[in-house]
């Protein structure tokens, strides 16, 4: 009876060790896969400055290039790792989101949702992120991979918009 109470604690422990290994695995895993999209955003928005600079694009009024051409890229141009290949690949901003800073949805809720949003009015280059249990989760990670620290996902005017809205009562 001793040695059968002696080989269940061995087997909880190896499950614990198992259990916490795959748990620190899967958040090694879930940080590469934040990083990569960080650095994908960091490069489309660099190359977005580098065509605006080289003034050989169409450009908005802003001065930034109105659409980003994956062409740009070489050829495989970078990847939301967050999200399936099966979607869209980037989304450019309508005019009445020119002064936009962050898309009206930074969830990709399903496959017809692009992986990036681009606003040539700013030259703002942002990730959008997969559908979580909860909404923390998932504004964390826009917030990681986009390098900005919004305190909501629901973001839907511009800055200057809320601004002019609260200095005419």
């Amino acid at each position: 009876m001793r040695t059968l109470h002696y080989l269940m604690a061995i087997l909880m422990a190896v499950c614990a060790i198992a259990a916490y290994a795959w748990r620190e695995r899967s958040a090694r895993e879930h940080q590469a896969l934040l990083s990569a999209t960080h650095e994908a955003v960091h490069r489309i928005g660099q190359v977005v400055k580098y065509q605006a600079t080289l003034e050989e694009v169409p450009l908005s009024p802003d001065g930034w290039p109105t659409t980003i051409d994956p062409a740009w890229f070489g050829k495989v141009p970078p990847h939301n790792c967050l999200l399936s290949r099966n979607r869209p690949w980037i989304e450019i901003a309508s005019p009445k989101e020119r002064h936009l800073l962050h898309p009206e949805n930074c969830i990709a809720h399903d496959e017809t949702v692009a992986a990036f949003w681009y606003n040539p009015g700013t030259g703002v280059v942002r990730a959008r992120v997969p559908q979580t249990v909860s909404d923390r989760r998932a504004l964390d990670m826009y917030n990681a991979v986009n390098g900005v620290e919004l305190s909501s996902l629901f973001v839907t005017t511009a800055p200057s918009v809320v601004a002019d809205a609260t200095a005419h009562p």
